[in-house]
């Protein structure tokens, strides 16, 4: 794509940008969500919802703006991604959602969209692939890297029906989630577009729950597209499951942009060739080798019809250059040969569905032992219920699923980006970092007294160090000693840091607060602080595989 490369060269030496395709509707939004897991139930006089999400738009102008309103949600965990949720007992909603209203808030004015040629508000069935506004255009154009408001005002007939969950409202970023009895009572937040949340709607714990996966997720629109100036940069549609979608971060660690996990983050930075706009199609669960497959319960190619009816509005132009492709990891199986074929049936899916698509691969992480402490080398172990090393190592030790995708073995992509060597530590071979390879400090006061009161707050010598939703443990100021389990980090203000949840462990000054690396349960799912590595020591210039 010679073009791209000399507009973007052109654009960044400070000169004007002529746009590759500016009549044709691309993803553009950070953000953006696919629905999955838990159904939201509506509770009395809150049965009309009003959410405020806010999107980054890209580095160049926008201007017409078509938004998806979803009728299904997938599965997370068991056969995610199938696109007809099942959460325990709980099955489809059962019930359709009455759009009222939606409408972009640009510049502190309020552009309202319509649907079917023409109408306020649309009905929304249960098990249906859903509903497309008509064309919005923002007069005078979107400036890049705006932030847009997309407010979605709706209801549902009865209290006690189900919402397909979508967004998890990131309240310190401006976000808010109100509720009614009445349209009239949702419609007067127009007016107090930052008035608080209502509690109730907020999550299970009460309004508690801030930073944690009881937030309760609430309807938006999930496919996002946008014409404008594109200078030809990457567009890419990204296969995740819960390492790529950011199951240990839910709100409060949230960039500016509204970014959460690592790739989300890493591919927004302005490093390399920019920020690539980018829709995220999977969720938590999702695998290789159930993606773009099934049919009847188990169907997994809803989104993707969502998906090619943008093509159909750009007359045939795909809303995206390259798809990359992040599953592997719950794949994981013995033989390897069976693994692999995993990877590369996806690849001939997509392929076949998208000819003469661009296919980055990612590589897939390791995983820990259960219940390890992780803080040195020596207590680290490899999972039982994973296959490493046994079975994807040669003999010099080296990983072999890594290898293979690095290889591009049996045209598995195009090309690779090799996420491990930005997520592992000293350790190396598909070995997390220790707790002592990460950022910690002291405590410049003692924390608890009798091991029996309560307290919230730690404070540190350096509170720059940590960011909200981190899981923490406490050690001794020689770093020999567990004392315990710190709790999660809700908020930092300066050197003082607020937990979740009240805890009462005693910690003597000089006490050494880790972080941990990944998910204290699994072994797995990179946490705050190894997102935050993970983004920043990938290098940038991997963006330049997407073309």
């Amino acid at each position: 794509m010679p073009m791209a490369v000399n507009s973007l060269a052109v654009g960044r030496s400070g000169g004007a940008v002529t746009p590759v395709d500016p009549d044709r509707y691309m993803f553009f939004a950070s953000r953006n969500r696919m629905p999955s897991g838990p159904l939201y139930t509506t509770v009395a006089n809150n049965n009309y919802l009003a959410t405020k999400i806010k999107v980054g738009c890209p580095e160049y102008k926008t201007r017409t703006f078509r938004f998806h309103f979803p009728g299904f949600a997938s599965t997370e965990g068991g056969n995610s991604p199938q696109e007809t949720i099942v959460t325990g007992t709980v099955g489809t909603p059962g019930n359709s959602v009455i759009i009222d209203e939606f409408l972009i808030r640009y510049k502190e004015q309020f552009y309202p969209a319509t649907f079917n040629g023409g109408s306020a508000g649309a009905i929304i069935a249960d098990q249906t692939n859903g509903i497309w506004t008509d064309p919005l255009t923002i007069p005078g154009d979107v400036d890049a890297e705006a932030d847009l408001e997309l407010w979605t005002l709706y209801h549902v007939a009865t209290v006690g029906d189900k919402v397909w969950p979508v967004y998890r409202v990131q309240y310190h970023r401006g976000e808010r989630v109100w509720g009614g009895a009445s349209l009239a009572e949702i419609q007067a937040f127009k007016a107090t577009p930052d008035a608080a949340s209502t509690i109730a709607l907020t999550s299970s714990a009460g309004g508690s729950g801030y930073g944690q996966q009881s937030q309760y997720q609430h309807y938006g629109p999930d496919f996002m597209v946008a014409k404008g100036d594109w200078d030809g940069r990457p567009v890419v549609v990204v296969l995740t499951d819960s390492i790529g979608e950011a199951r240990q971060e839910y709100g409060p660690n949230a960039d500016a942009r509204g970014n959460i996990g690592w790739l989300r983050k890493w591919l927004d930075k302005k490093g390399g060739i920019g920020r690539i706009p980018h829709l995220v199609i999977g969720m938590p669960g999702a695998a290789a080798v159930r993606e773009l497959t099934g049919s009847g319960s188990t169907i997994a190619t809803r989104r993707w019809d969502i998906l090619d009816q943008i093509t159909s509005f750009n007359s045939g132009k795909k809303p995206f250059t390259a798809v990359l492709n992040q599953l592997g990891q719950n794949d994981t199986t013995t033989p390897y040969s069976t693994w692999w074929s995993r990877m590369t049936g996806l690849a001939s899916r997509v392929r076949s569905r998208y000819a003469g698509v661009r296919l980055v691969h990612l590589v897939p992480l390791g995983r820990g032992a259960n219940s390890q402490e992780y803080k040195d080398v020596g207590s680290m172990a490899y999972a039982t219920n994973n296959v490493w090393p046994a079975d994807t190592t040669d003999s010099t030790g080296k990983w072999r699923l890594r290898d293979d995708l690095i290889a591009l073995k049996d045209g598995v992509a195009d090309a690779c980006i090799d996420t491990l060597s930005a997520w592992q530590g000293a350790a190396g071979v598909a070995k997390h970092p220790t707790y002592d390879e990460l950022p910690w400090s002291t405590l410049s006061e003692a924390a608890g007294f009798d091991g029996t009161a309560t307290y919230q707050t730690f404070k540190v010598i350096d509170g720059s160090l940590y960011q909200p939703e981190q899981q923490l443990r406490v050690y001794s100021a020689d770093g020999a000693t567990l004392v315990g389990a710190g709790g999660t980090i809700a908020s930092i203000a300066g050197n003082t840091i607020t937990l979740q949840a009240a805890i009462s462990l005693v910690c003597p000054v000089g006490a050494r607060l880790y972080q941990i690396p990944v998910n204290y349960g699994d072994g797995l799912h990179p946490m705050p602080v190894l997102v935050k590595q993970m983004s920043e020591r990938l290098s940038q210039d991997n963006k330049s595989k997407l073309f």
